[in-house]
């Protein structure tokens, strides 16, 4: 696909919209908690009668509550980062082939969405052009975002995902309704019947920090559920609390008055928006000393040996970010498995290559949390990762054959 005639068209139409310039998002300062790693969730209800409005404008305006809800979160992230141009990702489905409908896998891609608030046009207007945006980005949503983002080559951080940091996303489940209510797992959400037995949601808070500000908002049958996620190293929860509220805010006043400016719809509370406060530098570990410049160029060359194997690349740059070398998601697994053995005794998560893409941000991500873990462990006597997950793989072939003989037993016995 991607080297023919319909590759092309997706090609150009990507990079004609996603042309000029891909700053990040600045977000507004706040006073964080003392924890600041990973992420956080917060879970709210959007009120019967707004659910109500959604549906009829989208009705009225010949859009989807995906639309109007998206671009009530577009609005919001421009007034929180002070921008005209917003750039939201979206996860769309993939299976654009009705043969892909019964195949099992992870199709889905995200796209970006890009909305102009500059002329500041009535939210129906706003809605209106999202419409089209949305239109073109699912005719186009095959072009994969990792070709894209090598071939853009925007300016990257460390830590930050590329061209895009807050994303949105609209789940409804189609075949199996019933997922909704398991998956937001809120107070309003009843037990669910699952082939005789019954499933009751179990509230657990989302942790996942790839992204700093993703909302999701989950069709319920009659009813509608926020998903905030966050990233606590950029919002605490309090901030995060009233991010919520912001946007229920803006859905009410959008819905009362479609044809009113967006710029003119009103917030719970005001925000100070676009204040830089990020440093390019990774902080530093507290209590803990760096390791010396000769200790992180060891650990780089140990990185930079491993991408080569994972990549098939002769030539990488200290600077070199690892998607944009054709590093992918399964890559970086194999990645985090290889550097078992040097992270014994300094706990590495697979998200945090996410954050660190790049063989200098990772070496020091490594070297900081090594130079306050105290010495190295005893690699004589310690098993590594990859051993321990050997061992558990034996073991769990060893219990099948034990189990599929006392079946052959079983079966001897009725015989």
């Amino acid at each position: 696909m991607i080297q023919g005639e319909k590759g092309s068209r997706a090609r150009a139409y990507w990079h004609a919209q996603l042309a000029g310039r891909l700053e990040p998002a600045e977000w507004p300062p706040c006073e964080l908690g003392p924890d600041t790693d990973g992420g956080g969730s917060i879970v709210f209800p959007i009120a019967p009668e707004l659910v109500d409005g959604v549906l009829a404008l989208a009705k009225e305006e010949g859009a989807t509550p995906y639309g109007v809800l998206l671009t009530v979160f577009q609005v919001l992230i421009g007034r929180y980062t002070g921008r005209h141009d917003v750039l939201v990702g979206s996860p769309f489905a993939g299976r654009t082939s009705p043969a892909m409908a019964e195949c099992v896998g992870n199709f889905v891609n995200p796209v970006v969405l890009r909305a102009d608030l500059s002329d500041a046009v009535a939210f129906r207007e706003q809605l209106d052009r999202t419409r089209r945006t949305v239109t073109d980005a699912l005719e186009h949503q095959d072009y994969p975002f990792e070709l894209l983002v090598g071939e853009l080559a925007p300016r990257r951080m460390d830590d930050r995902n590329p061209i895009f940091q807050a994303m949105f996303s609209y789940q409804k489940p189609g075949r199996y309704p019933a997922l909704a209510g398991l998956y937001v797992a809120d107070d309003g959400a009843a037990p669910v019947g699952w082939a005789g037995l019954t499933a009751v949601p179990f509230r657990l808070d989302q942790q996942d920090d790839q992204l700093e500000l993703v909302l999701e908002v989950v069709h319920d049958g009659d009813r509608l559920v926020g998903l905030l996620k966050y990233r606590k190293s950029v919002f605490s929860a309090q901030a995060a609390r009233q991010v919520a509220e912001n946007y229920l805010a803006l859905l009410q006043a959008a819905l009362a008055d479609p044809g009113r400016s967006v710029a003119e719809l009103p917030m719970a509370s005001e925000v100070t928006p676009g204040t830089s406060r990020r440093t390019a530098a990774v902080p530093e570990s507290a209590g803990a000393a760096p390791r010396s410049g000769t200790a992180l160029r060891g650990i780089e060359q140990r990185i930079t040996a491993i991408w080569r194997q994972a990549l098939g690349r002769e030539r990488i740059g200290r600077d070199d970010n690892f998607f944009d070398l054709g590093g992918n998601s399964m890559l970086l697994v194999q990645v985090h498995e290889m550097l078992a053995d040097e992270t014994a005794g300094t706990p590495l998560k697979i998200n945090e290559l996410f954050r660190y893409p790049t063989v200098a941000s990772l070496a020091r991500r490594l070297g900081q949390t090594a130079a306050g873990a105290g010495p190295a462990p005893d690699r004589g006597r310690a098993s590594s990762r990859r051993a321990q997950l050997a061992d558990g793989t034996a073991r769990s072939a060893r219990l099948r054959a034990r189990e599929r003989r006392q079946l052959d037993t079983d079966r001897g016995n009725d015989d």
